[in-house]
């Protein structure tokens, strides 16, 4: 299309032109229901409908979906009786009717002609007369209405987004910037666009249809899987390659594509933003251009209907800045993205900027104000227009509005409080937020106060089946992360043998015999502690320094448990590697005993390092998981170390209180377990005389058995409460 006015192309979903203003047609006001294209019509005695992406359902009575985020055999709608039923086939992504998910399994959830049927992008009716027509992604227009966000400021109440009475519409096609000073609502804006904070007050609505309610985003699980969105800083893991980190990203978020299909979307998302030549290299040799394009393209693995990004352009030189802004505004478009297999499709995209050298590559900005407040919305050449009318728009730079929407309207209309009352009464607000809200949002539909949620003490096969394919993709991200730093990984082996390197040099070889056993007991204690050490040591940093990779993975439908049993099946691999190695050179430097209780004594020595390496990297991820920044972090585990020591059992004999902490303390059961394998009391008996027999070096199997119980107990809880606590961010 293009401007009669300005001779400008423009898109042919845009109403006015992105330059000058002018408008380009009418916009047809509709009431809220779908196309009758998405009608889902069933043949004549039909009495069941597969649905899905398997090639073969393609062009037959059955429904074929072109979409990554649908499962081969999606779902099926079968008739039982008089009444039709959606039943979800396992899926990943999920079947939902009316925004509620459909639980997997034969029972199914009845559907009738009003009801609305999402699977991924499309939504449709099932309509059981009239001719079949192919069904269509959603175009997902999206509606904000009346949104109103407040937070608690001490004892006042402080407002931080007000949208009410300037309802604003993101059309397909368009590329649209929320902009202004820091503080005033941007990144609020957005959160609550995309679920993530929702606003307490307002409606958000996807293609007529109310998604958000005030705090209920219940409704909008039914679009996580097309719904995109790019956080401002650099989410992803450095020591990868781009393949490597894209073919991740593929496998977490897109489980059901098989190996053949996530190479080919990977190859086609490199091709889309232009980084097919950068395939083979560590993101982290990367230039801040090409990294923020593979931030993009995380997203674009998916083939989202709405993409939301928070700076993309942060950090970056003009340059740079241009060639990122030129992509998304194509991608908008849908031009040059033929390599995902949908050319000329358009998305809504919506950014938060304050970079403005290249803001006028949007179609439309969102200028916020103090409070939340819409103080403009329309084409960014308007924008110099409505804030300066008393100067040509060429002569006016973007600097200059930011400085004036932070003084206030007194220059231009003296008689009111705010830029946004002064929008609100001109012909700006008539032509871009009046003209552009359609009829729906000012008759959406309610959405109930609390959908019912369905909570299953125990997880479904299907989510077994899932958990354990997540568990297996990120145990190996991380073994290969771990590998890819050599240095690191070659200090994690030389751990142990160091420790041992050091306790020779301050023991005796005979201080586990009776010639030495005056340091036995010492030296157990050094084994203990330099086992629960090097865990705690290994793993406190290891989620609090990707929590942002996690939250965002989290958005994928990444599971707390699978993650966090990924973390500790790679380091306890670790930790057992790293005490095979410390049992071998403490055989070297010193003599130990013949025999253990049940078992030589280098097994016995080997079970119980094991179990308390894996018991202290079990405590150090509980901390890391607790920890808000990685300085906290560091802080509880120096912290820790000093209990690990304090409440041993050998320096002091806690008593009363100290009991508590002190059977909470890994070094002690470990220290119990080595002297009784050891039979520590017969020893010192032999070189102390007047020994105080001590029930905790007992060399009793039971005794034994019942320390390794304790550590392995502590390990788990420790390991279920890291997943717990994962599970709640």
């Amino acid at each position: 299309m293009i401007c009669s006015a300005c001779g400008k192309p423009a898109a042919d979903s845009q109403r006015y032109c992105a330059f000058c203003g002018a408008e380009l047609r009418a916009l047809a006001r509709v009431e809220p229901q779908p196309a009758p294209h998405n009608w889902l019509i069933p043949a004549p005695d039909q009495e069941v409908i597969l649905i899905g992406r398997d090639p073969s359902l393609r062009d037959t009575v059955h429904c074929f979906l072109d979409h990554p985020a649908v499962s081969l055999q999606h779902a099926r709608i079968e008739r039982r009786g008089d009444q039709w039923f959606a039943v979800d086939l396992n899926s990943s992504k999920g079947t939902f009717v009316n925004y509620q998910r459909v639980s997997p399994g034969p029972v199914g959830q009845p559907l009738g002609p009003d009801d609305t049927l999402w699977i991924a992008p499309y939504a449709f009716h099932l309509r059981t007369e009239g001719a079949r027509s192919e069904l269509q992604p959603a175009h997902m227009r999206l509606d904000a209405v009346d949104l109103r966000r407040q937070v608690k400021v001490g004892r006042e109440t402080q407002t931080i987004l007000d949208l009410r009475q300037t309802p604003l519409a993101f059309v397909p096609g368009e590329f649209i910037a929320l902009v202004g000073g820091s503080g005033c609502g941007k990144t609020t804006l957005m959160r609550a666009l995309n679920g993530q904070a929702p606003a307490q007050e307002g409606q958000v609505l996807i293609d007529s249809r109310p998604i958000i309610e005030g705090a209920n985003t219940q409704p909008f699980a039914a679009l996580h899987s097309i719904v995109g969105y790019v956080p401002q800083d650099d989410v992803m893991h450095r020591d990868l390659t781009v393949i490597e980190l894209l073919t991740f990203v593929a496998r977490l978020r897109l489980a059901d594509l098989t190996a053949a299909e996530i190479s080919d979307a990977v190859d086609k998302t490199l091709v889309a933003v232009d980084l097919s030549q950068h395939a083979r290299k560590l993101v982290r040799f990367l230039s801040g251009g090409q990294r923020k394009r593979v931030n993009i393209a995380m997203e674009l693995l998916a083939r989202p209907r709405l993409l939301f990004l928070d700076e993309p352009t942060s950090g970056l030189d003009p340059g740079l800045d241009l060639e990122v802004m030129k992509l998304l505004r194509g991608w908008a478009r849908g031009q040059g993205v033929t390599s995902t297999g949908e050319p000329g499709d358009p998305k809504t995209i919506v950014l938060v900027t304050h970079a403005t050298e290249n803001i006028e590559l949007c179609d439309y900005i969102a200028f916020m104000e103090r409070g939340g407040r819409l103080a403009y919305f329309g084409p960014p050449h308007e924008a110099k227009r409505f804030f300066y009318p008393e100067r040509e728009p060429e002569q006016v730079t973007f600097a200059e509005i930011y400085l004036r929407v932070a003084t206030g309207p007194a220059p231009v209309a003296a008689a009111a409080d705010s830029w946004a009352e002064v929008y609100q009464q001109s012909a700006y607000f008539e032509r871009y937020v009046a003209g552009r809200s359609s009829q729906a949002t000012s008759t959406a539909l309610t959405l109930p106060a609390e959908m019912p949620v369905e909570r299953r003490l125990l997880p479904t096969r299907p989510q077994v089946t899932a958990g354990l394919r997540q568990f297996g993709l990120l145990a190996g991200r991380y073994a290969r992360l771990i590998g890819r730093d050599k240095m690191n990984a070659a200090f994690l082996l030389l751990q142990a043998p160091l420790v041992a390197l050091l306790l020779a040099a301050v023991s005796t070889p005979q201080a586990l015999r009776p010639a030495g056993a005056l340091d036995a007991e010492k030296v157990l204690f050094i084994l203990a502690c330099a086992a629960v050490w090097l865990g705690i040591v290994n793993s406190t940093k290891v989620i609090v320094a990707e929590q942002d990779i996690y939250q965002r993975e989290r958005l994928y439908g990444l599971g707390a448990a699978p993650y966090v049993f990924s973390k500790i099946a790679v380091l306890g691999m670790i930790g057992l590697v790293q005490m095979i190695l410390l049992v071998f050179f403490i055989g070297l430097v010193l003599l130990l005993p013949d025999r253990g209780l049940m078992a030589p004594i280098q097994m016995e020595y080997f079970i119980t390092l094991a179990l308390t390496v894996v018991a202290g990297q079990a405590l150090g991820l509980l901390i890391s998981a607790l920890a808000g920044t990685t300085d906290l972090a560091n802080t509880l585990m120096f912290l820790l170390l000093i209990v690990q020591v304090i409440f041993s059992g050998l320096l002091f004999e806690p008593s009363g209180l100290a009991e508590i902490p002190a059977s909470l303390t890994i070094s002690r059961w470990s220290l119990q377990a080595l002297g009784s394998s050891t039979d520590l009391n017969r020893l010192l008996l032999g070189v102390m005389p007047g020994y105080d027999w001590n029930a905790a070096y007992s060399a009793d199997i039971l005794h034994l058995l019942g320390c390794w119980a304790a550590l392995l107990l502590y390990a788990t809880g420790c390991v279920g409460l890291a997943c717990w606590r994962q599970g709640r961010k």
